[in-house]
């Protein structure tokens, strides 16, 4: 096929097409003269980024706390196949880089904890199941991106990103080993990240990309670059990026891809190897032959031709809309089907996000056996006639404004399911905690008291604190991608303590409720470790619960937890240190 390509069609198939100019954030152009369609790439490792009817599956962080192959393998078979019903090609996930080396990280959430074999063995199982599904998968991101400050040039107005610097054996040890296991498991492409690596661009790393990923670890797929990671023309492409996204140049949108005409004449005059473009292009047909997206049963051709290609826009939510929504092209077609991909009965995404999502459910204290709860709340309580009171506290309880409420989940508001970012998705819902406790708790028994704020009032502490008989409190620690923050998180969160005044929400709490006698429950989501040292072991806090990050079906998940229905089998994907120090001199911030 390749053999049979023009020169334009090599460099279509190799080149982006720009931010926004077509459906999915990343697209190529087609090879119309051996039918080799346009493919769609498309965001991400929690779910699909921009999508209606997707599911919004817990966290890679989550998914690792459950220790569990076949849940990570039908999480990614699920993934795959969300993504193949809306015409994607190829899915931007997993994510296993970063590692973890800081715990503070803004995307540590995105993959599955930093002990290299479990994010090795939960990265090559999620690989499996999106690649069985018909689907490349992503392994991204290509290697030591380990923090959100400073990781690509301009972002924070210093001219180069910063520079990861690591001797072989800490490369080949820890950071290439979920790589090498992805490897393994056969997937179809590799990112390469914004950051230097060794002081050399990850993207434009001849001894990563050449030496380690295709000649040591024998990979066969193609490397893409992230959006605008690529930071040369001919120098990339020598050094081993087979494709660049999202098509632009230097910067978004500036029509000066580094790729596109520039390839076709770094051809021409000789500076690119023919040998080198049709490797480029062939690594990318194989992968979707491997994958057998050449089937047109399975994988119609786009219109005019068939009804395949990408049924949505990740541009507008209408569903009439411009085709190519970031040039001065005006035409407008159907943009969106709205498909519903998330399953039904036995087989809805939904009840595996909540199996997981129970799964990953971490319990690191549970004084005197309080948990599991009884439904019906206190026997002693019932034969005196009485209710059981218990209260519920924390915005972290509650549906805020709703979990979409900012672009990009780029706020820490309502109930936390889910980080921010190009990782992030949009929810089709999110159970929060207080719902689903109360339809728990047997309400002719147990008397539920919510107060859905990190600020108790001092007026209202006699009713809301001291005539508990149990208090539930919810807390958060949220971060993620750079290109967004919130409240002075630039992406990396600047501490790991709780935040919106979660440690002191739960200190009030602890020695106010039933005036210091009765017990504490706290539920911690987050985005990674956080400490819990300052109220810990307060006496009356009875058990803590570390949920990281539970997606769609959070309270249900949760509840099922509280009450016993699902065992709290969750172990720790990463350290719970008692401070920043305790990770030591590459830990900080």
């Amino acid at each position: 096929m390749v053999q049979k390509m023009t020169l334009v069609e090599k460099v279509n198939v190799t080149s982006g097409t720009g931010w926004s100019q077509d459906l999915c954030v990343g697209n190529t152009a087609p090879a119309n003269s051996v039918n080799f369609p346009a493919l769609c790439l498309q965001d991400g490792p929690l779910g699909l980024r921009f999508m209606d009817h997707s599911t919004a599956f817990p966290g890679g962080i989550t998914v690792g706390a459950t220790w569990n192959k076949d849940l990570m393998y039908r999480k990614g078979r699920a993934h795959g196949l969300e993504a193949k019903l809306k015409g994607i090609n190829i899915l931007l996930g997993p994510s296993m880089g970063p590692l973890g080396r800081m715990p503070a990280a803004g995307r540590n959430w995105e993959g599955f904890g930093p002990d290299p074999v479990l994010q090795a063995v939960a990265a090559s199982e999620e690989i499996k199941g999106i690649q069985d599904s018909g689907v490349i998968a992503t392994a991204k991101h290509l290697i030591a991106n380990e923090q959100e400050h400073f990781r690509q040039s301009f972002e924070w107005g210093l001219p180069n990103a910063l520079s990861s610097n690591l001797d072989d054996r800490t490369l080949h040890e820890l950071y290439l080993w979920p790589f090498a296991e992805s490897v393994r498991a056969g997937v179809g492409s590799v990112m390469c990240s914004y950051n230097l690596v060794n002081n050399s661009y990850a993207c434009g790393n001849s001894k990563l990309m050449n030496g380690i990923l295709k000649d040591e670890l024998g990979f066969q797929g193609f490397v893409q670059s992230d959006w605008l990671a690529q930071r040369s023309g001919v120098a990339s492409a020598l050094a081993g990026l087979d494709m660049t996204m999202p098509g632009d140049g230097l910067t978004w949108q500036d029509g000066k891809s580094l790729y596109g005409p520039r390839l076709t004449e770094a051809a021409l005059n000789g500076s690119l190897p023919m040998e080198r473009l049709n490797d480029m292009v062939t690594r990318i047909v194989a992968a979707w032959y491997q994958l057998k997206q050449d089937n047109r049963t399975q994988w119609p051709p786009p219109p005019p031709e068939g009804n395949g290609g990408p049924n949505f826009s990740s541009f507008t939510d209408d569903k009439i809309g411009l085709i190519h929504p970031g040039s001065d092209d005006e035409t407008t077609a159907e943009v969106n089907q709205f498909i519903d991909v998330q399953g039904e009965g036995n087989s809805s995404h939904g009840r595996l996000a909540k199996q997981i999502a129970s799964e990953g459910t971490v319990l690191v204290k549970n004084e005197g056996g309080i948990l599991p709860l009884s439904r019906k709340g206190s026997t002693k309580k019932r034969d005196a006639g009485a209710k059981y009171r218990v209260a519920i506290y924390g915005e972290d309880a509650g549906p805020g404004d709703g979990p979409n409420a900012c672009p990009d989940r780029s706020c820490n508001q309502g109930t936390l399911g889910s980080g921010w970012g190009s990782g992030a998705v949009e929810f089709p819902h999110l159970i929060p905690p207080l719902e689903a406790l109360q339809s728990a708790f047997d309400s002719s028994s147990v008397e539920i008291t919510p107060l859905l704020t990190n600020e108790i009032p001092i007026k209202a502490s006699s009713s809301l604190l001291h005539d508990q008989d149990l208090c539930i409190v919810f807390v958060n620690s949220d971060g993620g991608e750079g290109f967004e923050s919130w409240n002075g998180v630039h992406g990396d969160r600047n501490d790991l303590f709780l935040q919106k005044f979660g440690d002191k929400l739960v200190q009030k709490v602890a020695r106010g409720c039933g005036k210091g006698n009765s017990d504490v429950i706290v539920v911690v989501h987050a985005v990674g470790p956080v400490i819990l040292e300052r109220w810990i072991d307060l006496p009356s806090v009875k058990a803590v619960i570390l949920a990281n990050l539970p997606g769609q079906e959070s309270g249900d998940a949760l509840a099922d937890v509280l009450f016993g229905e699902v065992d709290a089998s969750g172990r720790l994907p990463y350290t719970v240190g008692k401070s920043l120090s305790d990770y030591g001199p590459g830990g900080q911030v």
